[in-house]
C-alpha cells in the first residue's frame, strides 16, 4: 500500500493564505503525485495495460462519494488485475489520507465474499448474521458494507465502506452505491476487469465433476486446535450440502471447475468435506 501522507511536507503559507487551506492544496498535489507514481509501479510489475486517466479519476470520485454518503471510517475500492494475481486498491479516509496499490485478494475476506455472491453483503456487530461468516469483532470492525458491480452477470469490482455512520442505513447505503458504480461497470469491464477473480489455479483435477461432497459436522481435530479456512473454500462450503456436484458448485460459485476442484481437494484433504452425505444422525 501506498500512504499519501507518509514524508508529506507541506510548503510555507503563503501571506493571507488560510493554513488549513493551504494544507488541503499541498496534500491534493502529493496524493495526485503519489498515485501516478503507484499505478506506474502497477503497470510496470503486471504487464497490464495502464490505467485509463479518466477511469483512475472516476474511481477516486467514486470512492470518495462512499466515503461521504456513508459517513464511514473508509472507503475502498477494490478492482482484479488482468494477467496479474492481486488486486487494484483505491482507498480514502475519513481523515482526508489516500492509498492507492495493489493487494493480494486472499487477504479480503468479506469483499471475496460479495464477490462471491454477486449480491451486497452488509453486517453490524450489534445484529445476528451467519455464523459462517468472518466476525466483525475479530477484523476490528463494528460494521461492514460491500457492494460487488456487476456487469452482464460478472463481478467487475467491489466498493465497500468500513464503519459507516448510521448501521441501519446499510441496506440504503448499499442500493445507493450500486447506482453510483453503474457508469463506472462499463469502463472497468472493457480493461479486462471482469475476466476472473484470480483464485489458486493450476494442477490436474482430482476428482470429476459429477463428484458430491458434504460438510464433516465433526471434525477431526480438537476445538482448541481453530482451523483456517479461506474466503474462496467458504464459498465451496457453502454450496455443499450432500446432493450438489462439483460441477453445479463450479456453476453456483461462479468460478471454473479446476478452480472449485482444487479447493475441494483441499478440503478433502484437512478433514473438512467428505466424498458423500455426511450421516446427520450424529450430531
Amino acid at each position: 500500500m501506498v500512504d499519501a501522507t507518509k514524508n508529506f511536507r507541506p510548503a510555507a503559507v503563503e501571506d493571507g493564505e488560510a493554513p488549513e487551506e493551504r494544507l488541503r492544496e499541498e496534500r491534493k498535489r502529493y496524493t495526485t503525485q503519489l498515485q501516478r507514481r503507484a499505478q506506474a509501479h502497477v503497470t510496470a510489475e503486471l504487464g497490464g495495460k495502464a490505467v485509463e486517466e479518466d477511469t483512475d479519476r472516476q474511481v477516486t470520485m467514486l470512492v470518495q462519494h462512499a466515503l461521504s454518503t456513508t459517513g464511514g471510517r473508509r472507503a475502498t475500492l477494490f478492482r482484479p488485475v488482468p494477467r496479474g494475481r492481486r488486486w487494484h486498491v483505491a482507498t480514502a479516509l475519513a481523515d482526508g489520507s489516500y492509498y492507492y496499490g495493489l493487494v493480494a485478494p486472499e487477504t479480503l475476506a468479506l469483499s471475496m465474499i460479495a464477490c462471491d455472491r454477486k449480491s451486497a453483503v452488509t453486517l453490524s456487530i450489534d445484529q445476528s448474521y451467519d455464523s459462517a461468516l468472518p466476525q466483525l469483532s475479530e477484523l476490528g470492525l463494528k460494521s461492514y458494507l460491500g457492494v460487488p458491480i456487476i456487469l452482464n452477470g460478472n463481478a467487475v469490482a467491489v466498493i465497500e465502506a468500513i464503519d459507516v455512520a448510521q448501521v441501519d442505513d446499510l441496506d440504503r447505503h448499499a442500493a445507493t452505491l450500486e447506482q453510483a458504480a453503474v457508469a463506472l461497470a462499463d469502463r472497468l469491464a472493457s480493461e479486462g476487469n471482469s475476466q476472473t477473480w484470480n483464485r489458486s489455479g493450476g494442477g490436474a483435477n482430482r476428482l470429476g465433476e459429477q463428484t458430491v461432497l458434504d460438510l464433516v459436522l465433526r471434525l477431526p481435530v480438537e476445538i482448541d486446535d481453530g482451523i483456517e479456512v479461506s474466503p474462496a473454500e467458504w464459498s465451496i462450503l457453502h454450496q455443499l450440502n450432500g446432493e450438489r456436484t462439483l460441477g453445479t458448485v463450479a456453476q453456483a460459485s461462479g468460478m471454473t471447475y479446476a478452480q472449485v476442484d482444487q479447493l475441494a481437494t483441499a478440503l478433502l484433504d484437512r478433514g473438512i468435506a467428505r466424498i458423500g452425505k455426511e450421516n446427520r444422525r450424529r450430531v
